[in-house]
C-alpha cells in the first residue's frame, strides 16, 4: 500500500519543471524524512515525464538497497522487478527494471561503459548535500551529456539543506517545500539548524565540467591538517 507523504503536497510543482523548453534541471529542496528518495523517482515514472529509466545516485550502498526494497514492497513487488538496485558486488534488476537505486561509483562505471546513457531518461542525485567528488564528477558528466549529445536527459538534485540563490540563472528549476520549518517540528519535535551549500557555486565552477574538483572544505576552523 502506497503511503501518503509530505513530498505528495508539491507534486503539481514538481511535475511542472519537467515541462516547458530547455533542459530539465529540477532542484528538490524539502526537509528530511518528507519522502524525496522513496516517493520521487516512481512518482516520475507514473507521471510519464521520466522520459525512461530512473537513476537514482546514493552516496551509500546500504541506503541504495533498503530504499530500493522499501520503494519496490510499496508499489507491491519485489527488487528486481520494477524496481532494482545495483552495488559494488550486489545488483539485482532486470529489464523492465523503471527505477534502479545506484551508488555514486557504479554510476561512474555505468557512464564509462556507457557513455550516452542510452534507454536512461532521469539521473536523480539523492541527498546531494553530502558532497562527495565522485557525486560532483557524476553531475559533471550529466550536465555535459544534457549540452551535448543527450539533451532529452532529465537532471533532479534533492537534498534536505541547500542555497537557493543563484539558481535562476543557472536554469535550475527550483522546487521546495512550503512550509519547511513546520514540517520538521511535526518530523522531529523541534526545528533543526542544518548546513547549507551552495549549488550555484558549483555549477559556475572554472574547472572543465567534465572533471569538476569542487573541494568541499569543512566549516569549522582548524580542522585541516597540513
Amino acid at each position: 500500500m502506497l503511503v501518503r507523504l509530505p513530498v505528495h503536497e508539491i507534486e503539481e510543482g514538481l511535475l511542472g519543471a519537467f515541462r516547458g523548453d530547455g533542459p530539465v534541471r529540477v532542484l528538490l529542496r524539502a526537509p528530511t524524512g518528507s519522502g524525496k528518495s522513496t516517493v520521487v523517482p516512481p512518482l516520475l515514472v507514473d507521471a510519464g515525464v521520466a522520459g525512461g529509466r530512473v537513476l537514482v545516485i546514493e552516496p551509500r550502498r546500504m541506503a541504495a538497497r533498503m530504499l530500493a526494497r522499501w520503494v519496490a514492497r510499496q508499489r507491491g513487488g519485489q527488487v528486481g522487478g520494477e524496481i532494482g538496485h545495483a552495488v559494488r558486488f550486489d545488483t539485482c534488476y532486470g529489464r523492465q527494471s523503471q527505477v534502479i537505486y545506484v551508488t555514486d561509483g557504479v554510476f561512474q562505471r555505468w557512464v564509462q561503459d556507457d557513455p550516452e546513457l542510452v534507454g536512461i531518461g532521469t539521473v536523480v542525485f539523492d541527498e546531494f548535500h553530502e558532497r562527495r567528488l565522485a557525486g560532483d564528477v557524476a553531475l559533471a558528466r550529466c550536465l555535459d551529456l544534457q549540452e551535448s549529445i543527450r539533451p532529452d536527459l532529465r537532471v533532479v538534485v534533492m537534498s534536505a539543506t541547500i542555497e537557493l540563490a543563484g539558481l535562476d540563472k543557472k536554469s535550475v528549476k527550483v522546487v521546495r517545500y512550503k512550509d519547511e520549518s513546520r514540517l520538521s517540528d511535526i518530523l522531529f519535535g523541534q526545528s533543526r539548524v542544518q548546513s547549507t551549500f551552495d549549488l550555484a557555486a558549483v555549477l559556475e565552477s572554472t574547472v572543465p565540467r567534465a572533471y569538476y574538483l569542487c573541494t568541499w572544505l569543512p566549516a569549522l576552523a582548524g580542522t585541516a591538517k597540513p
